[in-house]
Formats: structure tokens, sequence, C-alpha cells
């Protein structure tokens, strides 16, 4: 039997990553958790950051969900 590729579109792609980031994430580990690139993570951190749904924590490089995003 053949395995079934699945694609996400957009909006699961960003739905994911803010659920990954509930708890405070290094970007390593967030595209280990997608296995999307790490140009593809840039754009979409990129568009929740302007959107207030994700907040950069620059001290610890870390990433994490805000009120909003949930």
């Amino acid at each position: 039997m053949q395995a079934q590729s699945y694609k996400r579109n957009h909006l699961q792609l960003l739905a994911e990553i803010l659920d990954i980031c509930r708890k405070p994430q290094v970007e390593t580990r967030v595209i280990n958790e997608t296995k999307i690139s790490s140009r593809l993570l840039h754009s979409c951190l990129e568009q929740l950051i302007n959107q207030n749904m994700i907040e950069l924590h620059y001290r610890k490089r870390t990433y994490s969900t805000t009120t909003k995003g949930l």
C-alpha cells in the first residue's frame, strides 16, 4: 500500500506554528516540528509577528504565541 502525501495549506501551516509556540520555542525547534525550510518559516513568522500573533523574545531568541494568536 502506498503512503498518501499530505500537503498543508498556508493557513494550516500558520496554525501549526502558533500551536508549537504556545510554549516559547527556538527557531530550530519550530523548523524541526513543522518540517519546513528556514526561508518559509521566516516568511510565516514575519507575517505572524506583523499580526501580533507571535512575539520574538530577543534575549533568548525564542518565539511564543501571544494571547491574540491563541
